[in-house]
């Protein structure tokens, strides 16, 4: 069975009481809200089972996307005082399944014709792999677009999904590049601790094989999860931006 959800669009916290899940066999899994914003510690793309404990690998993606000069985000977090980047404003509609999720994004302005970028979430259940995949509608306003720009920036920290640690500069060092150079797409690998498992994240459509993954480690402060506070826990952490992935968007990107 599949859901679909519309969120209130008018303000930041419509679809933030809406959750959603997708698990592995093997314990992994993969959950949010429908607005796109993280509610809770466990909130995350992909957590994964190990034997000393659930860990949350990559917490979020800060993505955009830059049509004709123009940045649409399309991500969402919750910091002091507010709510940012503002992706939930251009959130049309979330579609949930047992094999996925998918957020549509609406790029065009009111009385436009209608430009519509998917995003959709899928997690294998046997290897707990996490695929992210992009795709704009093939309309006719889409087809005149002369740029479109995907920028991406993983946000990790690559901890126990109990625990909200605060940034540590050190976890930096455990970032390596992947390219065409090694005989892999790009990406990188990240691996904090001996106890933590490696996350791997790379780029695997052919025609992206000559882009790269620019390093730029910075991290991103206080990022706040409200559900723990109503609970009385704590609330807060830090995360680490990596760097970042960009591309233009051809012809075979369309759906």
């Amino acid at each position: 069975m599949e859901y679909h959800i519309r969120p209130d669009a008018s303000y930041p916290s419509g679809g933030m009481h809406q959750e959603w899940l997708l698990t592995s066999s093997r314990g992994d899994y993969s959950s949010g809200t429908v607005s796109g914003c993280n509610t809770r510690r466990y909130h995350g793309m992909l957590a994964v089972q190990t034997p000393s404990g659930k860990y949350m690998l990559l917490s979020t993606i800060e993505d955009s996307i830059e049509i004709d000069g123009r940045t649409i985000p399309l991500s969402s977090r919750m910091h002091p005082g507010v709510v940012y980047p503002e992706g939930w404003r251009f959130l049309r509609e979330v579609s949930c399944g047992h094999d996925g999720v998918t957020f549509s994004f609406r790029l065009n302005a009111e009385g436009e014709e209608d430009i519509t970028l998917l995003r959709s979430l899928m997690l294998d259940r046997e290897s707990g792999r996490l695929l992210i995949r992009y795709a704009l509608s093939d309309t006719p306003a889409a087809r005149a677009l002369e740029t479109v720009r995907l920028v991406l920036r993983p946000l990790l920290n690559g901890r126990n999904i109990n625990h909200l640690p605060a940034a540590v500069p050190e976890r930096t060092v455990f970032v390596h590049s992947l390219g065409i150079e090694s005989g892999s797409y790009p990406g990188f690998s990240f691996q904090p601790g001996k106890d933590t498992p490696p996350l791997f994240m790379q780029i695997s459509h052919p025609g992206l094989q000559r882009s790269s993954f620019v390093a730029a480690p910075d991290w991103y402060f206080h990022i706040l999860y409200p559900v723990e506070k109503e609970r009385g826990y704590d609330f807060e952490e830090d995360l680490l931006m990596l760097g970042g992935f960009s591309r233009r968007l051809s012809d075979d990107w369309r759906f």
